[in-house]
């Protein structure tokens, strides 16, 4: 049996409410990034990410190449990753 120095569950819990802080703001900033996208790219997120989606399905639903989803679905990926990089950077983070 192993038994921690309080220091040590202190430390832990610490870094635990610092990441769930993070993770929230993280969050917060996905949420505002997807809020900018335009409706078609909104759309094929939401398509494309709802449950049970493939991309096959997705791209006959729109009379695309499976090609033509994946690279669309790669720049609103891109667009959101950047977005998300610019909001945290304003938050003072990385």
């Amino acid at each position: 049996r192993l038994f921690f120095d309080h220091s040590l569950v202190e430390l832990i819990a610490q870094e635990f409410e610092d990441n769930n802080a993070l993770a929230e703001i993280r969050h917060q900033a996905l949420r505002e990034c997807v809020a900018t996208l335009e409706p078609r790219q909104s759309e094929l997120l939401a398509r494309c990410y709802a449950e049970g989606a493939k991309i096959k399905q997705v791209a006959e639903s729109l009379a695309r190449t499976t090609a033509s989803v994946h690279k669309a679905l790669q720049r609103v990926r891109l667009s959101l990753h950047k977005c998300i990089r610019r909001r945290l950077a304003e938050e003072g983070m990385r």
